[in-house]
């Protein structure tokens, strides 16, 4: 914004103060010369006077004036100082190249608690906390010890875990510059994944629109299997592992949604849902265990093609 000054000049003009002097009246100068005319007295014999009547002599003084004013007209001189800015900051611009290390920490976290790697998952959560921002690295730091704590005992994610990674999501969602993926659940099918999405690292989010509950599990078919993925269904659970590679998942509760970060390499993909029919949050809370089939079984499954 700019900013605009007026600037106002007085300019005083000079007072000359002149005297008048002389007098108005019309009566003569007394000069005091006596003519003979005007005398009484006998001329005198005596030879005429050689000497000059007397007579004051004119003035030859100026008359007194007070001299004009020589001083400048006095102005106020316009202001020199620049507006007052705050200094630039000399601090690098925040931008994604400055969380690259953090963005691919996560993407290492991600992979590995996917592949159920234990070797690979313990360094990979020592990155991540390593390269977090200071923004974020409270959130870390609960997101991990939760993780480390429900991992170890085959447990399932705290609510401190599911708090603390909702935060982290969103610090890579806004900061990375990952692609993202909304997928909507309902009972029992998948929206908002089309037959083609685009490679790269992506935020998924989740959100159950259902009454059941849901999740959504990614697998890339591997590049040397020509089976289809409903022969690969059918195999038993050790064998089809061979020849799949699971991306990631996501996982909420009716009403609510769940996130996770993915890298999508290229390939052919399919979402499911593993979640046995029936399992409601009243179900879940009763700690009873539904006997329905999996969700993919009744359509709960979408084929994708990464590109």
């Amino acid at each position: 914004m700019k900013r605009q000054r007026s600037l106002s000049v007085l300019l005083a003009g000079g007072l000359l103060l002149v005297a008048a002097c002389g007098d108005d009246d019309s009566n003569p100068a007394d000069t005091g010369v006596t003519t003979a005319s005007q005398s009484t007295d006998a001329p005198s014999t005596d030879g005429p006077s050689t000497d000059a009547p007397a007579t004051d002599a004119p003035s030859t003084d100026a008359p007194a004036t007070d001299p004009p004013a020589t001083d400048p007209p006095t102005t106020e001189p316009p202001a020199t100082d620049p507006p007052a800015t705050d200094p630039p900051s000399t601090e690098p611009p925040t931008t994604v190249a400055s969380f690259d290390a953090f963005c691919q920490a996560e993407l290492d976290v991600e992979a590995a608690v996917a592949a159920e790697d234990p070797a690979a998952i313990e360094p990979a959560f020592a990155a991540l906390q390593e390269a977090s921002p200071e923004d974020i690295s409270g959130a870390v730091e609960t997101a991990v010890t939760e993780a480390e704590k429900f991992l170890a005992a085959g447990g399932e994610p705290t609510e401190e875990f599911q708090a603390a990674y909702a935060e982290v999501v969103g610090f890579v969602s806004d900061n990375c510059g990952f692609g993202a993926l909304d997928v909507l659940a309902k009972d029992y099918s998948f929206g908002g994944i089309g037959p083609e999405v685009p490679a790269g690292p992506t935020v998924v989010n989740f959100t159950n629109d259902g009454t059941e509950l849901h999740e959504i599990i990614l697998i890339r078919k591997n590049d040397d299997v020509t089976e289809s993925f409903d022969e690969l269904l059918a195999l038993p659970e050790k064998q089809a592992m061979k020849k799949i590679t699971e991306a990631g998942a996501a996982f909420a509760f009716p009403g609510e949604e769940g996130q996770t970060v993915v890298d999508l390499a290229a390939g052919e993909y399919i979402a499911l849902c593993f979640i046995p029919v029936g399992l409601t949050p009243e179900v879940a809370a009763s700690g009873e265990e539904p006997q329905g089939p999996p969700h993919f079984v009744e359509g709960m499954k979408v084929e994708f093609v990464v590109s």
